[in-house]
C-alpha cells in the first residue's frame, strides 16, 4: 500500500515553498523598479501636456498680444477635461494656467507640482508641497527624465 504512494510522480512541499519562495523574491525586487518606471512616464506624460500648453500660449500671444489664463481657447490636444476655465484633469495631473506660467501636480498621494516658470524662457522645476521620501525621490530624478 505504502509503496504505491513512494512511485508516484509529484512536486514535493518543499520543492513548491522553493518555486513560491523564488518567485516572491523577484517580485520583491521587479515592483520597486515598476513604480519608478510607470511615476516616469507619468512625469514624461505632463511635460508633454506643458510644453503642449507652452507653445500654444505662444500661438496665442502672437495674435492677441498676451497670453490667456482659459484652456478652453487653446485647442489643446490632450484628453481629459476642464472643470473651471484655469484648470485642466487628466488622469494622472491637475493642470493649473495662469497668465505667466503653469503647474501640473499629481493626483496621487505622492502630490509633487511641476512647473513651467515661464513660456519664453522655459524652465521646468519639480517640488513637493508637503515633504515626503517619495516625492523627494521623484524630484531628485526629475533631471534625468528631462534630459532623455
Amino acid at each position: 500500500m505504502f509503496k504505491n504512494l513512494r512511485n508516484k510522480k509529484a512536486f514535493t512541499l518543499i520543492e513548491l515553498l522553493a518555486v513560491v519562495l523564488i518567485i516572491g523574491i523577484f517580485a520583491a525586487v521587479a515592483y520597486p523598479n515598476y513604480r519608478v518606471f510607470k511615476e516616469n512616464a507619468s512625469i514624461a506624460e505632463a511635460l508633454e501636456n506643458i510644453e503642449q500648453v507652452r507653445a500654444k500660449q505662444e500661438y496665442f500671444l502672437t495674435f492677441n498680444g498676451s497670453y490667456t489664463e482659459d484652456f478652453n481657447v487653446l485647442d489643446l490636444d490632450i484628453s481629459g477635461s476642464i472643470d473651471e476655465p484655469e484648470v485642466f484633469e487628466t488622469d494622472n495631473f491637475s493642470y493649473e494656467l495662469y497668465s505667466n506660467y503653469v503647474t501640473a501636480i499629481r493626483l496621487n498621494s505622492i502630490g509633487y507640482k511641476i512647473t513651467l516658470t515661464s513660456y519664453t524662457n522655459p524652465l521646468v522645476s519639480c517640488s513637493c508641497p508637503v515633504t515626503s521620501v517619495t516625492c523627494t525621490k521623484v524630484c531628485n530624478s526629475f533631471d534625468s527624465i528631462l534630459s532623455n
